[in-house]
Parts: structure tokens; sequence; C-alpha cells
């Protein structure tokens, strides 16, 4: 379950409107001159209060800035005195967007652009735009975000202002992330770090980084997400923003959860909370909170699952984001769904979908219905459960969205097979196969995995560095210092260092041990998922030969009747006939063999091992005892009645010498 990058995103640009203030501030000062011939003291006397208040007292500092409007409020003014004004709108707007007054803030923000379109400002036109649409962005008003943003960027272009174009770049990156165009936002991601480079700004190239690592998880390339999260997890601890680092490991965290390793995640979400509360962040811990309850969801903590979900439902409350409710709302639906109460999960995703159409993010859309069809399949309400995973299918083909084109590929297959559609429940299971292995598979862990160690060895070895660094420093300290000083310190600096390579070595060895166990757990676990699924294909491949076999078994019969007519040509009608018994006979079990043998390449060996006198159609029945069908199903494969397998599952029974206490299908299995 994704969390929106737009909590990240907004302090970023937060930072940068006090810095495009400052830009705009240098025009202001020949401005001063003017207010200070025209405005009496008062005016500046609140301007002066409000910027004193701004960041310890907001509500104080507003009500100043209000009444110094109040004093501009005169239609005869210059555009000097105007300029000043456009300041305050925005100043008070930038209030109000902290403390997200989104509905207030954009009121301000809006006055702001009207009165500098007035004057013809491209420079107060362009961070108004820009401010309006990164209130859009916030609320979910994808499309006017857009406008907006594109709107800002050119008139940032038009004055020449890096900042402003870097900026506008990774909000549209971001809007065309959540509505899942990944092609555009990586093109605007790319404008981002191609800016960086040009201007020699590491902290744009790491914050385009940071984001491109989330769009590659949202479209399931795990790999590349945590290749370019921690390389912009690198660059923000060397320039020391911990709120960056923060993000960071939140995402990283974000990954571990899309691939089910969510102990690991919940590892890496702790460590990004922790950074927030020291900061007081509460925007940002909103989707760390809700994280966290999710992954505890996972791993079946419900107590420490409903601790996390309490927090972020209490943020939710101060920050009014539709698109993050949305997402939040589908996570609440899946704990209902956990702990066995339908309707509650039911409600939840209802609302989720609603709020989710209102935005247009295709993304929690998908993911919505998803869940939708899973919960009616629970309820045994296959049409409706068809229906909206069909409804999934078609978005994430559309759009390019791995995981939830997988989950509903697979949700239809299921639907299908319990309605006794196996052709299409097959096509389904394919694509579901073929979409599983492209979005995770045993290569893409090792290599998520050796991309993690590497980066792990590169800290270790620049904190290696440090510490030599540190220690040649002590070392020429001391040798300004007498002998046996100098000695001592010699001797306990060998002792540490002797203590610090074999403590950092125990260190190692502990690491990679832990990371060989969990590489085997995963091998294990993904051989046992590939086995299952094998056993189901060679199912659903084994039905399909008795239908097929059914279809052929009445056309001989039709041509049977039509070789008792005697004045007729035979000769052909025999010769098709043959033909066809053949293929139901022999050329269906040859091919359902070489599915059986892909799968238990050493079962027909050891059986006849145990027991070489048993017949072709013996081994046969014993092949579907080995993939655990009961006599019922063998019969309908076989198209022989169900007595008849009972008589033979005895002759095999005695021909090994099994005893009557033990069970035959058990004994079967372990060959």
């Amino acid at each position: 379950m994704k969390v929106h990058g737009i909590v990240k995103f907004r302090y970023f640009i937060l930072f940068f409107n006090l810095i495009f203030s400052l830009h705009l501030f240098f025009p202001s000062l020949y401005r001063s001159q003017g207010l200070e011939n025209s405005l009496n003291e008062e005016f500046h006397d609140y301007l002066l209060k409000g910027d004193q208040l701004e960041n310890l007292f907001p509500d104080s500092a507003i009500y100043y800035y209000q009444k110094a409007l109040e004093i501009l409020n005169n239609d005869q003014l210059d555009n000097d005195i105007l300029e000043s004004k456009i300041d305050l709108f925005i100043k008070v707007g930038r209030i109000f967007h902290l403390q997200s007054k989104y509905s207030f803030a954009n009121d301000y923000y809006s006055r702001a652009l009207s009165e500098s379109q007035a004057i013809l400002n491209d420079s107060l036109m362009a961070e108004s735009n820009f401010n309006i649409a990164e209130i859009n962005l916030e609320n979910g008003s994808y499309a006017n975000a857009v406008t907006s943003y594109i709107t800002a960027k050119e008139l940032f272009r038009k004055i020449n202002y890096v900042d402003g174009i870097f900026w506008s770049d990774i909000g549209l990156g971001i809007i065309y992330r959540e509505l899942g165009n990944a092609e555009l936002s990586k093109k605007h991601y790319g404008l981002a770090i191609k800016l960086g480079e040009s201007e020699n700004k590491k902290d744009y190239i790491a914050i385009s980084y940071n984001n491109l690592g989330n769009l590659y998880k949202q479209i399931g390339e795990y790999d590349t997400a945590i290749k370019y999260l921690q390389l912009a997890l690198k660059s923000f601890e060397n320039y020391g923003e911990e709120k960056f680092v923060s993000d960071c490991l939140e995402g990283i965290g974000e990954v571990y959860a899309e691939i089910n390793n969510h102990e690991r995640a919940i590892e890496y979400f702790k460590r990004s909370t922790e950074i927030a509360e020291a900061l007081n962040d509460n925007y940002r811990l909103f989707s760390k909170y809700a994280n966290t309850a999710n992954s505890y969801v996972q791993i079946g903590d419900n107590k420490n699952a409903l601790m996390y979900f309490s927090k972020t439902i209490e943020l939710a409350q101060s920050i009014g984001d539709k698109a993050r409710l949305s997402e939040v709302l589908i996570m609440v639906s899946d704990f209902y769904k956990s702990s066995g109460d339908l309707n509650l999960a039911l409600l939840n995703l209802n609302k989720s979908l609603l709020i989710s159409k209102e935005v247009g993010d295709t993304v929690s859309i998908a993911t919505a219905l998803n869940s939708l069809s899973e919960l009616y399949f629970q309820k045994k309400d296959y049409k409706a459960a068809y229906q909206n995973a069909l409804k999934s299918f078609q978005i994430s083909s559309q759009k390019n969205l791995m995981k939830t084109l997988a989950k509903s590929s697979l949700s239809l297959s299921r639907i299908l097979e319990i309605q006794g559609n196996y052709e299409d429940s097959f096509y389904y299971f394919k694509i579901y196969t073929k979409t599983k292995d492209a979005l995770l598979n045993s290569e893409k862990l090792k290599i998520l995995e050796d991309t993690e160690a590497k980066y792990n060895t590169e800290r270790i070895k620049s904190e290696k560095l440090e510490l030599e660094n540190t220690s040649l420093a002590s070392e020429r300290q001391l040798q300004n210092q007498n002998i046996l000083i100098f000695f001592l310190g010699v001797v306990l600096l060998i002792s540490l260092v002797g203590i610090g390579f074999y403590l950092f070595r125990k260190r190692i060895e502990r690491r990679k041990s832990s990371q060989n166990s969990l590489r085997m757990k995963r091998r294990i676990d993904l051989l046992n998922s590939q086995i299952n699924e094998k056993n189901r294909e060679l199912t659903s491949k084994a039905l399909l030969i008795s239908q097929n076999n059914e279809v052929l078994r009445s056309v001989v019969n039709s041509i049977e009747d039509y070789l008792k007519d005697e004045k007729r040509d035979k000769n052909e009608l025999k010769r098709l006939k043959k033909q066809l018994q053949e293929i139901y006979e022999e050329k269906s079990w040859d091919d359902f063999l070489q599915h059986f043998e892909q799968v238990h390449p050493q079962f027909y060996k050891n059986l006849l091992a145990k027991c070489d006198d048993l017949s072709p159609t013996e081994q046969k029945v014993c092949a579907f005892l080995k993939m655990n069908l009961n006599t019922k199903e063998i019969s309908q494969i076989t198209s022989q009645t169900t007595k008849a397998i009972e008589v033979m599952r005895s002759r095999i029974r005695k021909k090994m010498d099994i005893p009557h206490e033990e069970s035959l299908t058990k004994t079967i299995q372990i060959l």
C-alpha cells in the first residue's frame, strides 16, 4: 500500500517559498522608501509586529498582517504599494498553509495572483501560481495543479529563477506519478536532475532521486527504487538534512513492505518516525504512522496496528487531504477484513473508492476495486467479485500498474475456476504468473539485497575513513606532549583499534549470517510457491484434457452412427475415427505427462523402483494421487466410474504391499 509522497513534498515547497520571498525582497527595498512617504507609522508598526510574531505566534502575526492590509485597502495605490500588499497576501497564505487550513490559504494566494496580474508583475505571478498549484496538489485537485505549475514554470523561466523551475518540475512529476502516468513523471524528474547537474546543485539531484525511487516503487520496479532511494539517502546524510533522511528511510521501508518483508519494513519506518518525532514534524508523521500500522496488520500484530491507526486518524483530522484519506481508508478496511468484520471493511472500501474517483487517483481506484473483489469473494458474492476484479484489471492494464494487475488477474482466475470456466481461468492465471514474475522474482530479490549491501559497505568504509582521520589528528596532538604520555597514548590507541576491529569483524559476520539465513528462507518460500503454482497448472491442464476427451469421444460416436449406413464410403471415416481415438487416448496423456515430469521429475523413477509391475493405467492413477486428487476428481479426468478407480486403488495397494491402516495417497506423495 502506498502513502503519498505529497507529505514529503510539502515541506520542500515551504522551504522554497521562504527562499523565493528573499528573492522578492530586494525589489521591496526601493519601494519601502515610497511607503514611508505615503503611509502612516501605524502600517509599519503592524508590519513589524507581524514579522516578529510569524514564527512563534502565527495567529497573532495574521492579526497584525490583516490590520496592515486594512490600511492598504485603497484602489488608488501605486504599483510599489500594491507589491507590498501582494507580499502580505502571500505571507498570510503561507501561515494558513503551514496550519493546513487550505481553503484560507488558497483564498489569500488567489488574491495575490489577481493583484499581481493587474500590475503585470512576473515574479509575483509566478510565486502565486506556484503556491496555488501546491494547494491543489495536496488537496488532490490534480488538473488544476498541473495548469498552475506549468504557468508558474514558464514565468520562472522568463525571470530566470532556477529554484522555481526545479520545484515546478518536481511538483509535476509527483502529480503524474499519482495519476499513474509513469513516463511523464520520469520526464519531469529527469528535467529536474539535468537542472541540478547544470547548476551543480547536489540537493536538487538528491531530491530528484528520492522522488524517482518513490515512482519506481509504485510501478513495481523495486530494485531500481531502492537504488535511487539509497543514492538520495547517502546525499542527504552527507549534508545533514534530517527531514530528508527520514523520508528516504520511509521510502526504503515501503519497498520492503511491497515485497512482504514487513518486519524489515517496520525497522525502517521506526527509524524514520524517530527523526520526524524529534523534529516535531506532524505532517511527515502522518505517512509514517500509516505505513507502520499497515505493516503491523500484515504480520498480525493487531495491538500495535490499532495504536498506529489511532495516531494516523488523529493527524488525518487536522490535514484534510482527500487523496491520502482514501489510502488510509483502504488500510483500515484491510485491518477490519483481517479481524473478520466484513461489513466495516466494505463500508471503508466504498468510501475510499468514492474519494479516489473524485480526485482521479487511478492507483487508489485500482487498489480499492481489487480489495472490494477480495471482500465479495470472501462473502461468496462471485458476481460482484468478478465485476470489481475486471474493472481493476482494465485500469491496471491501461496504466501499467503491475502490482494491482497481478492481484486482479489472480482474483479473476480464482472466480472463474469456481464458476467452472477453466479456459478463461487458466488464461488469467498465466497473466498473473507472468506479471508476478516480472514484478518480483528471485533475481530481483538478490539484486535488491546486493544493492543494499553495497550501500551499507560504502557507508561503513566512509565511517572507517572518518575514524582513521580522527585517529591521525589525535596522534598529531599527542606528539606535542611528553614522551611518557605519547607512549601511553600509542598503547591505548592500539588497544582501542584492536578491540574496534574485533567488534567490527564480529558485526560483519553476524550480518552476513543473518543475510544468508534470510536469503535461504526466501529461496525456499519461492520454490514452494512455484511448486504450488505448477500443481494448479497441472490440475487445470488435466481438467482441460478431460473436457477435450469428452468432445473427441462425442465426435467418434457420431462417426460410428455414420458408419452404420452401408451405402456410404466408410474407409475415410474409419481413418478419421482412428486418428481421433489416438488423440484422446494417447496424445492428451503425453501432453499432461510432459508438464507433470517438469514438476515431479523423479516420481516415476521412484515409483517403478518401489513396484515395477504397475500397468500404465495404474501409473496414471498414481500420478493423480501425487497431485493430491481424490477418487471423484480422478474419475472425472479419466472418464471412468468412481467404482473402477476404487478397484484400481485396491490393486495398486496390493501390488505395492501397503497395509490397509496406511494411507495410499500419503505413501504415493512421499515418493
